[in-house]
């Protein structure tokens, strides 16, 4: 396996030079394609079986104002998690990345090294935070995400090990209750639970 570095300067690489590619009318992803592909979603926290290309059939779609228009046969990309289910959002966060790798390159004029600083720094935000233990029977520390966001499943900024635990800190992942940080000794701060009022203790300099 690759370092994250080594993933992404592949990555920047490889889109850069098919930049003009129309995936849209692809038919077949080659192996090497599929495993940059792969790889990459790997790093970003996507738990990722098979990546393929899927065809989608020509049709006659209607607007709203009720006039019709025809769509034609393109192709899209489909992600398939290690439960054997589709990922869309792997799907956004893949296309995202790529689109964002040729503005970097064409809209701001960056050198491939800055955009493949700026990719590794981006894929290190979207990796899911570990739930941290607090106790030795268990007790699990977990991220605090906005409501309609499941870990490791969107472009999004996850709380990192260099990040500043501020309150409320997490989540109690055997209630669901909100965790909040509060000083407790010298060296240490109590994180209390608000839904069953368990505590367990990080150091201050957490």
């Amino acid at each position: 396996m690759p370092s994250i570095t080594e993933a992404a300067t592949q990555f920047v690489g490889f889109v850069l030079e098919n930049r003009y590619k129309e995936w849209n009318k692809a038919t077949e992803l080659l192996v090497e394609e599929k495993r940059i592909f792969l790889e990459i979603l790997s790093f970003g926290g996507f738990g990722v079986r098979n990546l393929e290309l899927e065809i989608v059939p020509g049709c006659i779609e209607e607007y709203p104002s009720g006039n019709e228009h025809f769509v034609p046969s393109h192709s899209v990309f489909i992600v398939i998690d290690q439960e054997g289910n589709e990922c869309p959002s792997a799907v956004k966060w893949l296309s995202t990345m790529m689109y964002n790798i040729g503005r970097l390159d064409l809209s701001e004029r960056q050198s491939r090294e800055k955009i493949i600083e700026i990719v590794v720094e981006k894929i290190g935000w979207t990796i899911p935070f570990k739930p941290i233990q607090l106790t030795s029977e268990g007790d699990l520390l977990g991220e605090n995400l906005p409501e309609n966001l499941s870990p490791g499943r969107q472009f999004y900024r996850h709380t990192q090990d260099s990040s500043k635990l501020e309150s409320p800190v997490g989540i109690h992942l055997y209630c669901n209750g909100s965790m909040e940080r509060r000083g407790a000794t010298v060296s240490c701060d109590a994180v209390v639970c608000r839904g069953c009022f368990f505590a367990g203790f990080v150091s201050k300099r957490s």
